[in-house]
């Protein structure tokens, strides 16, 4: 009998990040066959009010429908629960009050990656939603460690929330890749030593470059290390 641990995703913010984080729990899985993969429950709930807006006040909290979400996983049998948007970390309080499920902290994941493979590292730069700026989400998981969380500049913030926007209506062309790179760069310039790709949207064009760690990848690779134990 399988005892193996059930991973279920609060999805759909947005719906490309979640089909994303799915492909690469794919990848990242060592298996042989279809039975060596990591059982995963998805609620691709694209009707989750704007995380940003529900922040900012301007429309209802998103709190009560991922706080229900995280409700149906637990019933449908997961066994510990995630969630493929940055941003929406903002709600975790709720989601954890609304289920007694684990719940695998993508940001926590990145912080701690920072902080072993770069070691050296003081400052990190948040590529992010405002929405995400705004919480200080970041500045807490990145402290616990001694890392600075610094952001782009106003100019360089309106092309990040433009990308974002771009990408999560549905451009993930090579074009719209290379302005996230000039984005990179642009911090880079500034001497901030590693970039985080705090948005799953960002995920999707995320260029591969040492100096760049894609919040995706870290909650990809916690997932399978407390499922599979690697």
């Amino acid at each position: 009998m399988n005892t193996e641990k059930v991973v279920g995703i609060l999805g759909g913010m947005g719906p490309e990040a979640t089909v994303e984080l799915m492909r690469r729990i794919v990848v990242a899985t060592p298996a042989s066959v279809d039975n060596d993969h990591i059982h995963c429950i998805v609620d691709q709930n694209s009707k989750v009010p704007n995380r940003v807006l529900s922040i900012q006040g301007t429309i209802p909290s998103a709190a009560p429908v991922l706080a229900d979400m995280a409700k149906r996983l637990e019933l449908f049998g997961a066994d510990m629960l995630c969630m493929p948007c940055n941003t929406a970390h903002y709600y975790l309080p709720e989601i954890q009050a609304a289920s007694a499920l684990p719940f695998v902290d993508m940001l926590d994941a990145t912080a701690k990656h920072i902080h072993e493979s770069h070691p050296q590292a003081k400052r990190a730069a948040v590529l992010c939603t405002v929405g995400t700026r705004s919480t200080g989400l970041y500045e807490k998981r990145l402290a616990a460690y001694g890392i600075e969380a610094v952001y782009p500049e106003a100019m360089l913030q309106e092309e990040v929330s433009a990308i974002i926007a771009a990408v999560k209506a549905g451009d993930s062309s090579p074009a719209m890749r290379q302005r996230f790179v000039a984005v990179v760069d642009a911090m880079r310039a500034q001497g901030v030593p590693v970039m985080i790709a705090a948005c799953t949207e960002l995920s999707v064009i995320c260029p591969h470059d040492e100096a760049v760690v894609d919040a995706l990848d870290c909650l990809v690779a916690e997932l399978v290390r407390r499922v599979k134990g690697i």
